[in-house]
């Protein structure tokens, strides 16, 4: 049996495993007649190349997801596993397996597994919900209505539908243009379809301002928060997302992701698909970028006075809009700020608690629990307190 497990562990190393065999190696890892079979193989890779062997010519971090995401679609794999992925530069990191959920993951910084402090209270992941401003400055709260018309708005009908909001053109629309607002507080998430068809993904704790019908020489939204647009073509309508008072991404039809979150430290424009043209509107140079499908533009409060660009991982950054949190790379200071929007909490540092660095990912559907749970035995000390607040311990 053992030797069947060796076989397995060897297979999983070197992404071979078909889902049902993942299945079978990970209720295998969970029990601890194992733990020193994969204690001895951890150790063969940290004295050897193969950490470096397995990067090459491999984009392990999307293999890795396709296999569990085929597994999930079988029912074979819970959707709350976190696969935290071989790559070159974590050679000499220590890998540990979570015997009790069977999850690899990885620690930039060497720590022992320490006790549970304190289990978070249960709470409930984000999920779909929204507000609507309408151009009279009435509220509407969309996760409280069944589906249907929700109201007409200067030239369009706006519509609900399975936790999508779309504005259908009624060819009524005025001389003065109308605007909505889509906003989204913390723990919610929410879809949008504009008069012109584009289809944005809006983030937790997010907003976008646009007119209920497209005029004009051009289409214009505002956004703060983080969202996702698949816009439509128009050539002769050329599409800006203005982000607050700072900066423009001007397109003709394209994916791309934009996240304007203040205490992110940055501004950044991600390109997944088109081209687009990202422009500060306060700098007279070095103001504008054009991106092609893989980059990603940034400026900051520190360093306004020029965009800086980048070739990046969109599978990282299009997490959020797939389902997960990705930590590749992560503080954990940037991780409680992903949690804090998406869980509606509240986080605080002791005084001296450790900024340790993650690799992984994981489901944005689990509950804070067992997301706490899985930190917890990281190495990182939290304890959840009245109030939906959580301490990082140090």
């Amino acid at each position: 049996m053992k030797q069947g497990f060796n076989n397995l562990l060897e297979r999983y190393i070197a992404d071979q495993l078909t889902p049902e065999e993942l299945e079978a190696f990970l209720e295998m890892a969970r029990q601890a007649e194992y733990a020193a079979a994969i204690q001895a193989q951890i150790g063969r890779l940290l004295e050897s190349d193969q950490l470096e062997d397995l990067s090459e010519g491999m984009d392990i971090d999307r293999q890795f997801r396709l296999m569990l995401q085929k597994a999930q679609e079988e029912k074979k794999v819970s959707p709350s596993i976190v696969s935290l992925l071989l790559r070159r530069w974590w050679a000499a990191a220590a890998i540990l397996l979570l015997a009790a959920g069977g999850l690899f993951y990885m620690l930039k910084t060497h720590r022992e597994p320490v006790p549970v402090v304190v289990q978070a209270k249960d709470i409930m992941p984000g999920n779909e919900g929204a507000v609507l401003t309408l151009a009279d400055g009435r509220k509407i709260v969309l996760d409280t209505l069944t589906n249907g018309f929700i109201s007409a708005q200067n030239g369009s009908a706006v519509i609900l539908d399975e936790g999508k909001l779309s504005y259908k053109s009624t060819g009524n629309a005025g001389e003065s243009v109308s605007y909505n607002t889509m906003s989204t507080p913390r723990g919610r998430q929410f879809q949008l379809m504009l008069p012109d068809g584009t289809r944005v993904w809006l983030n937790a704790e997010s907003s976008i301002h646009y007119p209920t019908s497209f005029t004009g020489d051009e289409r214009r939204v505002i956004v703060t928060g983080e969202a996702y647009f698949e816009v439509a073509r128009e050539a002769k309508q050329p599409f800006f997302v203005q982000i607050g008072t700072d900066a423009e991404v001007k397109v003709l039809g394209t994916h791309f992701n934009v996240n304007t979150y203040q205490d992110d430290g940055a501004i950044r424009t991600t390109l997944l698909e088109g081209a687009v043209s990202v422009s500060l509107l306060k700098q007279p140079t070095n103001a504008t970028v054009r991106l092609q499908p893989g980059q990603q533009a940034w400026f900051s409060d520190i360093s306004p006075e020029a965009i800086k660009t980048a070739e990046t991982d969109t599978e990282k950054v299009m997490a959020w809009r797939n389902g997960f949190f990705n930590f590749d790379g992560a503080s954990i200071r940037v991780i409680m700020k992903q949690l804090e929007r998406w869980y509606d909490i509240s986080v605080v540092y002791d005084k001296d608690a450790p900024n340790t660095e993650f690799f992984g990912e994981m489901s944005r559907n689990v509950n804070l629990a067992e997301l706490i749970a899985t930190l917890e035995q990281m190495g990182v000390r939290l304890k959840m307190e009245p109030g939906r607040k959580l301490r990082v311990l140090r």
